[in-house]
């Protein structure tokens, strides 16, 4: 899915490179949480999580630019 992501999303201009490789760097993180025997420290899963905000909120604004049933102005769906 992360292949797809970038593959479609991130070379095709719809997102920033730098949110490509927010997403790679959370997985990364993802992945040492779940099948390692090593913990993701505290500030690193407090640094993830703003990144991850930060990731969502650039997708909802693409989705709604996207959306031609959100009204620009209020941001709200009709």
């Amino acid at each position: 899915m992360l292949n797809a992501f970038n593959e479609r999303l991130v070379k095709g201009g719809a997102v920033s490179r730098d949110a490509g490789r927010l997403l790679k760097h959370a997985e990364a993180f993802r992945y040492v949480a779940d099948y390692s025997d090593n913990a993701v420290e505290f500030a690193d899963a407090r640094e993830i999580v703003a990144q991850a905000e930060m990731f969502v909120a650039n997708l909802q604004s693409l989705l709604n630019r996207n959306d031609p049933d959100t009204e620009q102005s209020s941001g709200m769906t009709a």
